[in-house]
């Protein structure tokens, strides 16, 4: 948390956030206790970076670098209190499909139904 706190409030370096937030979630997986888990996460790296980059480009039309900050602090609490639902809600509305949902209006093919599927998936 102290790195991404450094990197969003202290830093510019688009990077260095997008390292930061990558670390950040990676230790939230390893809350699971699951090495599988895990190791598949670190598989899929570049997948998970390049949506958190497009993700903190889109945000941060919206969002202070220290609300982001908050934003993380806030999902953090709720799943480090053992609380399933508050940690199921704070995932659900952290934001992970925001440069998803901003191009759904403009890919060829993006329809009703398709804001539908992506609905389903949180």
């Amino acid at each position: 948390m102290g790195r991404l706190a450094h990197e969003f409030e202290d830093g510019d370096d688009e990077f260095g956030r997008i390292q930061a937030s990558y670390a950040f979630h990676t230790e939230l997986v390893k809350l699971c206790g699951n090495s599988r888990i895990v190791a598949s996460y670190r598989q899929i790296t570049m997948q998970v970076k390049l949506c958190m980059s497009l993700n903190l480009r889109r945000l941060n039309i919206v969002e202070t670098p220290s609300e982001n900050v908050a934003r993380h602090r806030e999902l953090r609490a709720a799943v480090l209190s053992g609380d399933m639902t508050r940690a199921l809600e704070a995932i659900s509305g952290h934001g992970h499909d925001t440069f998803a949902r901003e191009f759904l209006d403009t890919l060829p093919g993006g329809t009703a139904r398709s804001a539908q599927w992506l609905d389903s998936r949180t």
